[in-house]
């Protein structure tokens, strides 16, 4: 396993990885969360948004009430410039989610953390600091990674981790790009 790692570390892993993002690497993915997601009138809060790419597919799709947070300056500089009015993208570290997000919390439908909670020691504590009622999205993967803090084999995994916290938990597999990803919806509890 991996370390966590700073926003330093992303700002510099970032600027090689856009081009890959932006020509659709992860487009599949993200496509099949919105899948997920179903209702384009929710208000929706992306913890990790990363470039703004999966950002470019809620607006695509007609969703209008989007904030995305991220603690690369590099990715949120890059998400502004793709001009999608009326999102919001805002460079904050998703661990201070409690203290920055608590009161904004209620006005949310959907929170999705797509591709993060692997790379996050905290990861049960930001689940926590969600809202009851709301409804989750979010991706996890089967492959280890330098900043991956950990990784799943299995939907038993990723439902032993986190299943505590929801009701209607809902996992589905996708292999895409060379590995498998867990993509999971629930409400929280």
């Amino acid at each position: 396993m991996g370390e966590e790692r700073s926003a330093e570390y992303y700002d510099k892993a970032y600027v090689k990885a856009i081009p890959e993002i932006e020509n659709g690497l992860y487009d599949e993915l993200y496509n099949k969360i919105a899948d997920m997601m179903g209702n384009f009138l929710a208000t929706v809060l992306d913890l990790g948004c990363g470039t703004g790419r999966f950002a470019e597919i809620l607006h695509q799709r007609g969703y209008k009430n989007y904030e995305g947070v991220d603690f690369s300056i590099t990715c949120i500089e890059h998400a502004r410039a793709k001009g999608l009015t009326p999102y919001i993208f805002t460079n904050n570290n998703i661990l201070d989610i409690s203290a920055t997000y608590k009161k904004n919390l209620s006005s949310v439908d959907i929170v999705t953390l797509i591709e993060v909670l692997e790379h996050i020691e905290k990861d049960r504590e930001i689940i926590e600091s969600i809202p009851e009622g709301i409804t989750v999205v979010f991706s996890v993967p089967d492959f280890d990674c330098s900043s991956h803090v950990r990784h799943f084999n299995s939907k038993d995994e990723v439902e032993e981790r986190y299943g505590q916290y929801f009701k209607e938990l809902y996992i589905v597999e996708l292999d895409t790009i060379g590995h498998k990803y867990f993509l999971v919806r629930g409400i929280k509890l």
